[in-house]
């Protein structure tokens, strides 16, 4: 019994290392330059935006001198150590969402958050969504998790609205 006591600590701490290690779903270059439907990756361009003290890396395209399309990396985390990154596909134009892929997560009761079902409701909202986006969008099981995916979608509307015409 004496033994078991002192291996407890010993597993409890694998056991949360062994969850706190982060999952890649997607490798995240391939997915930005999927999203941006750049030919070229060394010739895309990328900027820091700031968000609420935050800053989020935005990747794009020029076409014609215009920007062609969006994609932020967004990072968040739910404490202590859930660790989320998402590629957010916005249509500079409308602000509005054209893809959202989740590239890696470290907790495991997250993963109905990056289901198809769970994103695809995020796709085509915009700027005139916002609010609804607060209130009525579906939560997954991971309630904290969803929390953090809509507020990966509500930045990336709110930074391809503001700075898409200046990039």
């Amino acid at each position: 019994m004496k033994n078991l006591s002192r291996a407890l600590p010993a597993i409890a701490l694998m056991a949360l290392l062994k969850h706190a290690e982060a999952q890649q779903f997607l490798p995240l270059g391939k997915t930005i330059f999927g999203v941006i439907k750049a030919k070229n990756p060394k010739d895309v361009p990328t900027k820091s935006l700031s968000h609420g003290g935050e800053n989020i890396d935005v990747f794009y395209t020029k076409e014609g001198g215009k920007v062609g399309r969006l994609a932020f990396v967004q990072k968040g985390v739910y404490a202590p150590d859930c660790t989320h990154t998402w590629v957010i596909g916005v249509d500079p134009k409308s602000a509005k969402i054209a893809s959202i892929d989740v590239v890696e997560m470290s907790c495991p009761h997250a993963f109905p958050t990056r289901s198809k079902a769970f994103l695809g409701q995020f796709i085509g909202k915009g700027p005139a969504d916002l609010k609804k986006i607060k209130k009525a969008v579906h939560i997954a099981k991971a309630t904290g998790s969803s929390e953090l995916t809509k507020d990966a979608v509500i930045k990336s509307i709110t930074l391809a609205e503001k700075h898409a015409k200046s990039l």
